[in-house]
């Protein structure tokens, strides 16, 4: 019961993979140099999640910060940008993760051997709702964070479910967020869907697909799929 749950922001967000109404991808290419440093941290994040069978705590913080690094991903798609401009938006935002990252059970979270709910749970000036739990076979994810800080209100969310075993993980993520300071205000939500293959602690085959769409200041739409074909063989196309 004392056992620490680490949510990292070492962040990515995946979505939606194909089908009739999903994004319109490019032909397959060669990855940049920054979306490869975004798949490596991505590949360490699922096989955790795989693991949660083993340790499903370890697995329900993992699927936290596997939610949190698409932004990295995204960032290597032509014609996107960095998070929305809204001014200190994005240093509030790495002051949130901190804190999310620090938190641990302290008399305000209750930990179970199946999961983690904080009850309005502050520090600072974040507060934050919602559980993530793990069953055989399952991880699923439902937190919400607000914040003052940086002269910047933040609405932060994480939503999903995933099913997961040692050979394979499917499911789907949702990372939303409100950030305002001043009169400028901007929303993103980035919507996931992973659908993989893994042996010997390896991605063997399968997509990840990464999906933002936005309003307000600096906003983005864009998009982007990882399709595997091997262990370590891996092409981006991007939408």
């Amino acid at each position: 019961m004392t056992q620490l749950l680490r949510i990292s922001m070492i962040g990515l967000v995946l979505s939606a993979c194909g089908g009739s109404d999903g994004p319109n991808f490019g032909p397959p290419m060669a990855p940049t140099a920054m979306q490869q440093t975004a798949i490596a941290s991505t590949t360490q994040y699922v096989n955790l999640i795989a693991g949660a069978n083993d340790n499903g705590q370890a697995a329900a913080g993992a699927a936290i910060s596997f939610a949190l690094v698409a932004p990295g991903l995204l960032g290597g798609a032509a014609g996107t940008s960095d998070l929305p401009a809204v001014t200190n938006a994005e240093a509030a935002i790495s002051a949130l993760a901190a804190v999310t990252r620090r938190i641990e059970p302290s008399g305000c979270e209750v930990v179970t051997d199946h999961s983690v709910t904080w009850n309005h749970c502050m520090d600072n000036e974040v507060t934050i709702d919602g559980t993530v739990s793990w069953s055989p076979g399952h991880v699923d994810v439902d937190v919400h964070a607000t914040a003052s800080t940086q002269n910047v209100s933040l609405d932060y969310s994480f939503t999903g479910s995933l099913t997961v075993s040692s050979t394979a993980v499917k499911g789907d993520m949702t990372v939303a967020f409100h950030a305002s300071s001043g009169g400028q205000s901007a929303s993103a939500t980035v919507r996931t869907q992973i659908d993989v293959q893994l042996a010997a602690g390896c991605i063997t085959g399968g997509t990840l697909t990464v999906t933002e769409t936005g309003t307000g200041t600096g906003a983005r739409n864009a998009a982007i799929q990882v399709v595997w074909t091997g262990c370590n063989m891996f092409q981006v196309r991007n939408g």
